[in-house]
């Protein structure tokens, strides 16, 4: 039922003729609409970071800098925990805003084979040795009270709004939260994102290593009555002043 997007993505870009519009995407946003073969049958249009938000304002307001570390992460925790400030807190009512950060978490420790296997659904892939070291580290949050209370009640919007009122430092969620907030995010709040912090020296990956991939699909329908026009819409929204104009609006990239 959905159009083949070969064409669009072979057609001349927007802005530089001498450039086909599969040469102006983010690496790996062309792969994720392939399935079986070399057709593309989804083109993701936005461009999302995932990790853990947090104010760089009211760090800084308490001498605080971001964990580089998971020992380091329960130091800051505990710390705040005095101050009157939850560690963490998250959309209890939909618990898969968590792998926001736990997936890259994941990765970090164990390295991007591990979300391979998980993506494959390959046999055991929940019981990597970095899977269980992932569970077990967050599992400390809770266990030693650096969560917010009532966060298993609350929903997206709800455990936003209390990180906005600074009764927790960190959420897990992606770039699309500084447009969902902007209602509430106070206007010296400086948004940040942070890379998962390091387990222990052991992580395959280096510390600044951070979760990003398209986001926001669009399909052409193939029984659309004018699906070349719909792809000439897509062109045209990946072009510089559609990007710049998204950009601006939902404050979030774009897969340009």
């Amino acid at each position: 039922q959905l159009t083949d997007l070969r064409e669009l993505l072979d057609a001349p870009s927007l802005d530089d003729p001498n450039k086909k519009v599969r040469d102006t995407l983010r690496p790996g946003v062309l792969e994720m609409g392939q399935f079986e073969g070399d057709e593309v049958w989804v083109l993701y249009y936005a461009y999302t970071i995932y990790g853990v938000w947090y104010s760089k304002s009211l760090l800084a307001k308490h001498g605080w800098e971001y964990p580089q570390t998971w020992d380091e992460m329960l130091a800051l925790c505990k710390e705040a925990k005095k101050q009157g400030i939850a560690g963490w807190t998250y959309p209890g009512k939909y618990p898969y805003y968590l792998p926001f950060s736990l997936y890259p978490f994941i990765a970090k420790i164990g390295g991007r084979e591990t979300l391979d296997a998980i993506d494959n659904l390959e046999p055991n892939a929940w019981k990597h040795d970095a899977v269980k070291a992932a569970f077990e580290a967050y599992h400390e949050l809770q266990a030693k009270g650096y969560v917010l209370k009532g966060t298993p009640g609350l929903d997206h919007i709800q455990s936003q709004v209390a990180w906005n009122e600074g009764k927790a430092l960190f959420i897990p969620n992606g770039s699309w939260v500084e447009n969902e907030t902007k209602k509430t995010t106070p206007k010296n709040f400086d948004m940040g994102v942070g890379a998962p912090s390091s387990l222990d020296a052991g992580d395959k990956l280096p510390y600044g290593t951070i979760w990003a991939s398209g986001g926001e699909p669009f399909i052409v329908p193939k029984n659309a009555k004018n699906p070349r026009g719909g792809m000439e819409l897509l062109r045209i929204m990946l072009g510089t002043k559609s990007t710049q104009n998204f950009i601006q609006q939902v404050s979030s990239l774009s897969s340009l």
